[in-house]
């Protein structure tokens, strides 16, 4: 996953295909980590449900919670030997709900920031 995303779409679509209950959101077209996101994820012992969350995920050892902007992102051939992802990636996953993401390309001292969606 990448530094910036967004969610064009309509949240309804994917809580009527799950048999979820929405909840009302706008469409965000740069989301950022530390931001508000739409997310699903099923407590334990609990149906999945739409909900909100702060992006970045704080490690259980961190003394700041700053710390969840630095761990937005995990290389899937190390996530489950690294500390600040093994309990999470093990126990509490959700979806995330997006339709496009941004990489940026360096030219010089510049960056282009290049958006990849899907349309469907």
């Amino acid at each position: 996953m990448c530094g910036r995303y967004s969610y064009t779409g309509n949240p309804n679509h994917v809580t009527t295909r799950l048999g979820i209950e929405s909840i009302p959101s706008k469409p965000r077209y740069n989301m950022a980590p530390g931001q508000q996101a739409v997310i699903i994820r099923a407590l334990e012992g609990e149906r999945p449900a739409l909900d909100k969350l702060q992006w970045g995920l704080i490690p259980f050892w961190a003394k700041d919670p700053s710390m969840g902007f630095k761990t937005i992102n995990a290389r899937s051939e190390k996530a489950e030997s690294t500390a600040s992802f093994r309990a999470p990636l093990r126990y509490r996953r959700c979806l995330v709900l997006m339709n496009s993401f941004f990489e940026w390309e360096k030219s010089g001292r510049k960056k282009q920031p290049w958006r990849f969606f899907n349309e469907g």
